[in-house]
């Protein structure tokens, strides 16, 4: 058994220790980014920052069946399957496709990105008009995250059994 004075030299030392750590801070800049799946902190910065933001949201959506494409420096598609988006019939965000809006809110909010393409399908025997009351549930989705409605396009029906949205940078 330790002694009193012991047990508070102890923990000092130990607590010293874990405020050192804290207060220390990342060796390297961008170091708290990439540590984890952290909001990527230079991605208004660099050369192609849609690649930025590509790779943050490929590593929340790793192994999920949402599709992140981009070429070179050009817009950034994002594809959810019909099967995760919509209850058949219905408009209202399922949770799998909220949880992709939601990362995409916070990627749109902390770049000077744009959505113009903002595309959901109806169901193969659903009205047409569903699509576009889908579109429109996600742009209201996007709305509630606090995403700027300048940075929002249009919403429109596509054929395809899949939510499309198109993200890339405005014209200078």
């Amino acid at each position: 058994m330790l002694p009193r004075r012991a047990w508070m030299l102890a923990s000092i030392s130990i607590s010293a220790w874990a405020l050192h750590g804290c207060a220390a801070g990342p060796s390297r800049p961008n170091e708290a980014a990439s540590a984890g799946r952290d909001a990527p902190r230079t991605a208004a910065r660099g050369p192609y920052p849609l690649a930025v933001e590509r790779d943050w949201l490929r590593s929340w959506f790793e192994g999920t069946p949402v599709a992140i494409a981009q070429r070179d420096d050009g817009p950034l598609s994002v594809e959810v399957p019909l099967a995760f988006c919509f209850a058949p019939r219905r408009s209202s965000v399922k949770p799998a496709l909220a949880a992709v809006l939601d990362k995409l809110a916070e990627s749109l909010r902390r770049t000077r990105a744009v959505l113009p393409g903002l595309a959901a399908p109806a169901d193969l025997e659903g009205p047409p008009a569903l699509a576009l009351q889908r579109a429109a549930a996600l742009r209201a989705h996007l709305l509630q995250r606090g995403v700027p409605v300048a940075q929002l396009g249009t919403p429109a029906a596509t054929q395809v059994a899949a939510v499309q949205l198109r993200m890339e940078l405005p014209p200078l």
